[in-house]
């Protein structure tokens, strides 16, 4: 499982939280550090680098190749790996799961985002695919993609630390609870015109604010197959306990 670090690029601090998961459910993190150096300010780390940098170089060309990576120095026969992002690690997942055609990923998290990239060209970059610097899958095929938007219902201040507050990122809404469920009605919108069901989902984490370690057990319902849930310490953490 990737782990995708917040603004604070504080990827120990992630990986850290997720430790007891880790065990519990036998589950292998890995929470790489997008450092500022090499992956400078939103546009290097949150939009991926789609604007800023060479194709091979972006923070989106560095995930399937750490899986990889990983994969061999563990000598596992794992053919996928599932994502999870908090925060500005949200808008690194849900931008990657739009943008990347040829990725193993079998599950996807995007909680807490700030703000989103929506699926069509009714605004600009970065808020919209109009005028975008790489091109996006197909609607069709982003439709398919497993991607979950979760929402912790007490996200709600609209003067939250690191909130953007440009017009466009307000019109999504004015928090950050609000604005994922305006992302999941454009998705609905795009399926809708599609003539198909989405494979997006949304999900809500009862009195849970912008929490990346209280976050992390819920995400694991949408994460982890059946058999991992159903160890005992492993489900208490998936429940919020």
């Amino acid at each position: 499982m990737m782990v995708m670090h917040g603004v604070r690029r504080n990827g120990d601090d992630y990986r850290d939280a997720w430790l007891e998961i880790a065990e519990a459910c036998s589950v292998l993190v890995v929470a790489p550090q997008f450092a500022r150096e090499s992956f400078p300010g939103a546009d290097g780390y949150n939009l991926g680098g789609l604007a800023i940098a060479p194709a091979g170089s972006r923070a989106f060309d560095a995930i399937e190749p750490a899986f990889d990576h990983i994969r061999e120095r563990f000598d596992l026969d794992a053919e996928g790996y599932a994502i999870f992002g908090h925060s500005a690690g949200s808008q690194v997942v849900h931008r990657y799961m739009m943008f990347t055609p040829d990725t193993r990923v079998t599950q996807a998290v995007a909680a807490n985002a700030g703000w989103y990239t929506l699926p069509d060209d009714s605004a600009s970059w970065p808020y919209g695919m109009e005028a975008a610097p790489a091109d996006p899958l197909p609607a069709a095929e982003l439709l398919k993609r497993p991607v979950t938007l979760l929402l912790g219902d007490a996200d709600n201040d609209p003067d939250a630390p690191f909130l953007r507050q440009t017009p466009e990122a307000n019109a999504q809404g004015p928090h950050r609870f609000a604005r994922g469920h305006f992302m999941m009605e454009r998705i609905e919108r795009l399926a809708d015109a599609e003539g198909v069901s989405p494979a997006w989902s949304i999900g809500v984490v009862p009195g849970v604010g912008h929490d990346n370690a209280r976050m992390a057990g819920p995400a694991l319902n949408y994460l982890l197959d059946a058999e991992r849930l159903a160890r005992p310490r492993c489900a208490a953490l998936a429940r919020g306990d």
